[in-house]
């Protein structure tokens, strides 16, 4: 079964030893983000009682804050490998200067904070091909098809893979990730907490809501487009009326801004749609004793769901087929 890494950034070390005790039984692991961090003491760190520990100083190449040259940047995560660390994140320049390596296992990762780029297939071909213990790779989808291309990495992995779609668009990698084989595990934040980089899940909803020990090869995937700001929350909503239903099933939430004008027929109906061997059943909205769906302006012509659930206009065919081969390949692996 895969593993929740629990992300945190605190400010010094007492907050850092703060957050261990309390993510102590709830995570299992956390990533300690040394580049978020005033300052630190990191063999006090690593002889804390806690979950294992997952050391990052994360490059600002790559969305972090550390700066300096190969050294410097190193020196900490070689620090971390000598105490006996569960685990080291090291960006792919630097992997291969790491020479002793103990019993850690270090993770090579490539971040686009921009972009899904186009070349991610070959760019993780590559990452993976260093040879680390775990791949990881991170990019941030303009739409929601681009959110399943780290699923379709991770459904084809020869090894422990982390694959995420960073940002709101991003949520079904989060989730969905725990359904293949070679998920090496999913970030989430502490329930008070910010986040270290843009989507993480609290992980009382991740393991609530969202059933994190419960999902497997056999859990379907469900897409739902629309929510807007409110896509995290719709999405938990819709996963839990679905297990109420008897339904192994996850929810994506596609975070969708208002769509202006006329909506296309489909999406003007759909606020969730199941995708079964290409065949889509839909689940219609809500309706208000005037027999209108709920939310809806009184001529019909725009979206107007409570709360931002607004459809989405980026709802493709194609898109939901790409889900559907998903739910077939992970059953295969």
């Amino acid at each position: 079964m895969s593993a929740i890494a629990v992300a945190i950034g605190p400010a010094d070390n007492d907050a850092a030893l703060a957050r261990l005790e309390e993510l102590s039984g709830r995570a299992d692991l956390v990533e300690l983000r040394l580049d978020m961090m005033g300052s630190y003491d990191l063999p006090a760190l690593a002889a804390a009682e806690g979950p294992p520990l997952l050391i990052t100083n994360r490059a600002r190449a790559e969305g972090g804050f550390a700066d300096g040259g190969p050294a410097e940047r190193l020196r900490p995560l070689k620090q971390a490998i000598e105490l006996g660390c569960a685990y080291v994140d090291v960006e792919a320049d630097l992997y291969p200067l790491l020479a002793e390596r103990g019993r850690t296992r270090i993770i090579a990762s490539e971040h686009d904070f921009e972009s899904t780029p186009p070349d991610l297939e070959s760019r993780f071909r590559r990452l993976a091909g260093l040879g680390a213990d775990v791949t990881k790779i991170a990019v941030s989808p303009r739409r929601p098809g681009e959110a399943l291309l780290p699923l379709e990495l991770l459904a084809r992995a020869a090894g422990p893979t982390v694959a995420i779609a960073m940002g709101p668009l991003g949520l079904i990698t989060r989730v969905a990730a725990l359904r293949f084989a070679n998920c090496a595990f999913t970030y989430a934040t502490a329930d008070d907490d910010d986040g270290t980089a843009p989507g993480q899940i609290p992980v009382s909803r991740l393991q609530g809501a969202f059933r994190a020990s419960s999902i497997s090869p056999s859990t379907r995937l469900f897409g739902q487009f629309g929510g807007g700001s409110r896509s995290l929350w719709l999405s938990a909503r819709v996963t839990q009326l679905l297990v109420a239903a008897g339904c192994d099933g996850g929810v994506h939430a596609a975070g969708a801004g208002t769509c202006g004008g006329r909506l296309p027929p489909a999406a003007g109906r759909t606020r969730v749609r199941r995708v079964l061997g290409g065949r889509r059943q839909v689940l219609r909205p809500l309706r208000g004793q005037d027999g209108r769906p709920r939310g809806r302006s009184r001529r019909g012509r725009r979206a107007a769901w409570p709360n931002g659930l607004n459809a989405a206009a980026d709802c493709r065919r194609g898109e939901n087929y790409r889900v559907s081969n998903l739910n077939q390949n992970s059953a295969q692996s």
